[in-house]
């Protein structure tokens, strides 16, 4: 089966200049009770119903993100959109695209690094500030280095990892229908930066959905020498399930990204079809009705309840 080698996808809205890398944020909790409350943030992205998201004209939102404010234009509040900012690559933004106009916010407690987590009424597309605080902290990646296999015996090879091209070609060019995406992980324990010496043992865990998954893992060793776990997940959608679920997600999501008013500005592939916007509303709710079973909303307005 040739798909073309697949990946997990992420499909961003750009607009023009540079990346608006500044203004990532991801949800977390307030510290201060006189700030904004976690209320807005008790859960993450993918675990509340999409209507426990849908915020309607007038409702009280939450959110953390840079604050652009240039003399003569509306106060703009920027969503962690990897779009861009309208400004001098290096020099202060002048706006943002992906966003809403801020009333009421008192720029004389914003930060020295432009960012705040902002809580008010959202009415008419512009919020309007009923309480401010610090941004939340961004947060540090975290990866699960551990391999879920036990040793074999003789225990894991060492030595340089070996070509793994073949195996590449395998699970994402020629039968990505009987995979799911490779993961390099290290028995020795999380490696370190430095390239110098010698370099950690790695193991390639090959994650199989096929029924049979005997000749599945027959091609793997034929493919690759080196270190592989076998995890056999029977039911689990393959690389090929989660590519037929993006490509009829892009249908619905590729018009919306084209208008930036819709605010819906990154998409990317996985067992759920994660779609990240400025905010959910109940117009753009439906409009994703035709794909809701195989997305999770990832709002960056979320309601307080």
């Amino acid at each position: 089966m040739g798909m073309g080698r697949l990946r997990p996808i992420v499909l961003a809205l750009a607009l023009a200049a540079f990346p608006l890398a500044a203004c990532a944020d991801a949800p977390a909790r307030p510290e201060a009770p006189a700030s904004p409350s976690s209320a807005s943030s008790a859960s993450p992205a993918g675990s509340a119903e999409a209507g426990d998201l849908v915020v309607r004209d007038g409702d009280t939102v939450e959110a953390s993100g840079r604050v652009v404010i240039v003399p003569g234009r509306p106060t703009r509040f920027c969503a962690p959109a990897p779009t861009t900012l309208e400004g001098t690559i290096g020099g202060p933004p002048k706006r943002c695209d992906m966003g809403v106009d801020l009333d009421g916010f008192d720029a004389r407690k914003l930060g020295p690094d432009g960012r705040a987590l902002l809580r008010g009424t959202l009415r008419g597309g512009v919020l309007h500030v009923s309480a401010q605080g610090p941004a939340r902290p961004e947060p540090v990646p975290t990866f699960d280095w551990q391999v879920p296999c036990p040793a074999p015996a003789g225990g894991w090879k060492n030595g340089d990892r070996p070509d793994d091209n073949g195996l590449h070609e395998l699970v994402y060019d020629e039968h990505p229908e009987w995979y799911r995406d490779l993961r390099v992980t290290y028995p020795d324990g999380e490696p370190g930066s430095s390239t110098d010496g010698p370099q950690p043992r790695t193991v390639f865990v090959v994650e199989i959905v096929t029924a049979d998954h005997d000749a599945a893992e027959r091609a793997v060793r034929s493919r690759y020498t080196g270190n592989i776990c076998i995890v056999v997940s029977p039911g689990a959608k393959s690389l090929a399930d989660q590519q037929r679920d993006l490509e009829r997600v892009q249908d619905v999501a590729d018009p919306l990204m084209q208008d930036p008013a819709n605010g819906v500005y990154e998409l990317s592939g996985g067992d759920r079809v994660e779609l990240s916007m400025v905010v959910l509303t109940p117009q753009l709710n439906d409009r994703l009705a035709p794909v809701r079973e195989l997305i999770t909303a990832n709002p960056w307005l979320r309601r307080v309840t």
